[in-house]
């Protein structure tokens, strides 16, 4: 997706394609011999909490994720289901009336965790009940595959190279809709088969 989207900006631009090599990115999180010392925040029950992990900026899709659980929250589905929405990462670029949003939204059903280091956050994939990737564009999307390395199933979106880094393993919103996050969000959180099937895949095909 990089390589091909560097090519058609350079032709935009009437300039000659540099080389250009893919090198392929890994992971070495949820690895079988790491030490996970780290316990989960005050409030938070494993199985029971979604996980986006990524810096807040606007590009990462916060508006859009912020602007669904706001409306589950207001037709009463993560309290009923006991779940949390947590976001983890530093506070980017142009966000200000976002953070203003999200402080006023943070209780027992939303958390925002800043500097996170990699004990905790490896807890926290290891036991949260899924995770999003809203992004309007990726250039590879590393928390997919951090969240497929402790076989938790994710939801991303069709930002970039994320259908492409996603691959059969989930499935790929497009980024902008509204509706179709708020019922897959609804719809996993209430123990959809569609979860299930894509926890096996990635159990055995990741």
């Amino acid at each position: 997706c990089t390589r091909r989207d560097l090519d058609v900006w350079v032709r935009a631009q009437k300039l000659i394609s540099p080389p250009v090599s893919l090198v392929p990115l890994a992971s070495a999180v949820g690895a079988a011999d790491a030490q996970v010392d780290a316990v989960l925040p005050a409030g938070l029950t494993p199985g029971r909490y979604v996980l986006m992990v990524a810096t807040i900026e606007p590009r990462k899709g916060h508006r859009l994720l912020l602007d669904v659980w706001r409306a589950l929250m207001a037709r009463g589905v993560p309290q009923a289901l006991g779940f949390t929405l947590v976001l983890v990462g530093r506070r980017g670029w142009k966000t200000d009336d976002l953070q203003r949003d999200l402080a006023s939204l943070e209780g027992p059903h939303l958390r925002h965790l800043d500097a996170v280091r990699d004990p905790l956050l490896e807890r926290l994939y290891r036991d949260c009940a899924f995770t999003v990737l809203p992004s309007a564009y990726e250039g590879f999307g590393l928390p997919v595959i951090e969240s497929f390395s402790h076989g938790r199933a994710a939801i991303a979106s069709t930002g970039g190279a994320l259908p492409e880094v996603a691959g059969t393993l989930a499935p790929c919103l497009p980024p902008d809709d509204h509706h179709a996050w708020e019922a897959r969000l609804e719809a996993w959180m209430t123990g959809s088969d569609e979860r299930t099937a894509f926890e096996a895949r990635i159990r055995t095909s990741f």
